[in-house]
């Protein structure tokens, strides 16, 4: 046997604590505060998880009140802190004299002893987690849909717990709306397909965008970034109101991104109003097009409505939302009018606002950029 053996295993489950432990030391987002009082607060009954309570389970996990009795071997198999723990010797299982969570009353019998870990994770985080890990989960084929809750809880646990696999599901979905590249195809002529889609599910919108600067943040994803902070941009007084988790707990950007947005939000409105002007005032007024006179009365609104509108009038994602240039400002013109325009909007100021987007926010992005057909 090496005698090294056992060094080996304390050095990693040591690595393996500290990083949980600086997980859980991290300043807390936080929800209501607490009512100071002049007595200590009784310790919260523990009961088990409706959902993950097995009664061969052989290790439970405790989050707050909640015990959560799984199956080891997933554990294990998935993540590399897990692995380690398991790793090394543990103690004794208390006896029938002493009174543990680990031995448990079951009708008329008890539930065979086993191993206890207690967790910082809200129970919600770690039902999402579990969800994903046991027996028959979705770390392999995660479905195509999912909550925002699930994705984060996946993200944040999966980074702190070392399961790669979930990290990246998450991030992978994600990017399905927080895209680093995109492709003008237009296809059918005169609609283009913007990198902003119109199916981007409203819980990865407004607020939520706060949840994805901070996963970008902790698993060094820039590419999310521009995208991300773009919506934030949109939120106006709300930015400093954090965005709330599914356990009631807060989470604010870092001061740094915060200041990103606002630096870059007044700059960002004035680009899209110049490059509508640009658009509308290069486009073609003679009446020689399908629509004669009806395109050139459009034209006219058009640029006066630019002219005259302020910043507070236009989003300032405006440029890059799918099928926003395509159909709700250009569906007075004829189809000859608006192939027209919309080139104009995709080959030139969609791309340059694209583009500049990693700039704006004074960020470095690998890889981001256009793909041209």
């Amino acid at each position: 046997m090496d005698p090294y053996e056992s060094i080996r295993q304390s050095i990693a489950i040591g690595k393996s604590m500290a990083r949980i432990k600086r997980t859980s030391m991290k300043p807390t987002h936080t929800s209501p505060r607490r009512q100071h009082t002049g007595t200590r607060p009784h310790p919260l009954e523990l009961k088990k998880d409706d959902e993950f309570w097995y009664d061969d389970g052989t290790i439970i996990l405790i989050s707050q009140n909640i015990e959560f009795r799984v199956y080891q071997g997933p554990l294990a198999q998935h993540s590399q802190v897990f692995r380690n723990m398991l790793a090394f010797p543990q103690p004794p299982i208390p006896g029938p004299s002493h009174a543990s969570s680990s031995r448990t009353t079951l009708g008329s019998g008890l539930v065979a002893p086993c191993p206890t870990v207690h967790l910082t994770d809200s129970p919600a985080d770690l039902r999402h987690f579990l969800r994903a890990l046991v027996l028959g989960g979705t770390i392999q084929d995660p479905p195509p849909s999912l909550t925002f809750y699930a994705v984060c809880a996946w993200i944040r646990l999966g980074h702190k717990y070392e399961v790669d696999k979930l990290v990246e599901n998450g991030l992978q979905y994600l990017r399905r709306f927080y895209p680093s590249t995109f492709t003008p195809d237009p296809e059918p002529p005169g609609i283009w397909a913007g990198p902003i889609r119109k199916d981007r599910p409203m819980d990865l919108q407004g607020r939520s965008a706060i949840a994805i600067v901070n996963l970008a943040r902790l698993t060094d994803s820039n590419d999310l970034l521009p995208l991300a902070l773009l919506e934030c941009c949109k939120l106006g007084a709300d930015i400093v109101k954090g965005y709330r988790r599914e356990d009631g707990t807060v989470e604010f950007l870092q001061p740094d991104d915060l200041g990103r947005c606002f630096a870059a939000k007044g700059a960002l409105e004035l680009s899209v109003v110049n490059a509508y002007l640009r658009i509308f005032e290069h486009a073609p007024i003679d009446g020689s097009c399908d629509g004669g006179q009806s395109c050139v009365v459009a034209f006219h609104y058009l640029r006066y409505h630019f002219r005259v509108a302020t910043c507070e009038d236009v989003g300032v994602d405006e440029l890059l939302v799918e099928d926003r240039m395509e159909s709700d400002l250009t569906n007075t013109l004829c189809s000859q009018c608006r192939c027209t325009v919309i080139s104009d909007a995709v080959q030139g100021k969609r791309v340059l606002f694209w583009n500049s987007l990693p700039n704006r926010f004074e960020l470095d992005v690998v890889g981001w950029g256009v793909d041209w057909p």
